[in-house]
């Protein structure tokens, strides 16, 4: 087993090989607040949407922070991007694009219920694009006991801590698919980073590496 890691975040592109697969990797920043509409529209344009994973950070990514009672009647103030953002995720949804959140609040049931109930009051309008499931559950995600990180999951939603890397890979193992294109988008550039550069290795230890063709990391500043 051979990995090669460039390891920079910026408009580059890095590679990770393991038995002679290559995973195509960029850590790309964006800005402004229509920044990540335009992104996700340029990913469903760049290849099918029926093999598109499109994973999201809440807090600060797709949220703007901390909402008061009535913000949420405007989409601006509670959703980062505004009207731009939500109509971008319902394009990738209709289009048939898959939608997942990995928060990097505490991987316990609490947590993805607290998403829930914003999704719910103040981020109603993302509610439509991430479906919940039957229930809540925790669980050890890994291919040993040593490796193996613990996660929390709604259905598309998850709580991970700072083990995004592992949630992404967990939901790559639900896909039941290859060549699957891959975006993550956060405004912490560590978290951008790690996903980025560690999302290969734990691909590869639950033999899932030929399931990715390509990864996008992006980290949305301010």
């Amino acid at each position: 087993m051979k990995w090669v890691q460039v390891s920079f975040v910026g408009e580059t592109v890095g590679s990770l090989s393991d038995c002679g697969t290559v995973l195509a990797m960029e850590l790309p920043r964006i800005s402004g607040s229509d920044a990540l509409a335009t992104t996700v529209s340029a990913a469903l344009e760049s290849g099918p949407a029926s093999h598109t994973l499109l994973v999201f950070d809440f807090d600060r990514t797709l949220t703007n922070g901390i909402s008061r009672p009535g913000d949420e009647t405007e989409t601006a103030k509670v959703v980062r991007g505004g009207e731009a953002t939500v109509a971008a995720l319902r394009r990738a949804h209709d289009a048939g694009a898959r939608l997942y959140v990995i928060t990097a609040r505490r991987p316990v049931r609490l947590s993805v219920e607290q998403l829930f109930a914003s999704m719910d009051n103040a981020q109603s309008a993302l509610s439509p694009f991430f479906p919940r499931g039957d229930c809540v559950e925790e669980f050890q995600f890994g291919s040993s006991e040593q490796s193996s990180v613990p996660l929390a999951r709604g259905g598309s939603v998850y709580a991970s801590g700072y083990e995004k890397a592992a949630a992404l890979a967990h939901i790559v193992s639900e896909q039941k698919q290859e060549g699957l294109r891959v975006f993550f988008f956060d405004d912490s550039v560590v978290n951008s980073y790690v996903v980025g550069t560690s999302t290969a290795q734990h691909l590869a230890e639950s033999g899932l590496a030929s399931a990715v063709a390509e990864l996008r990391s992006y980290w949305w500043d301010s």
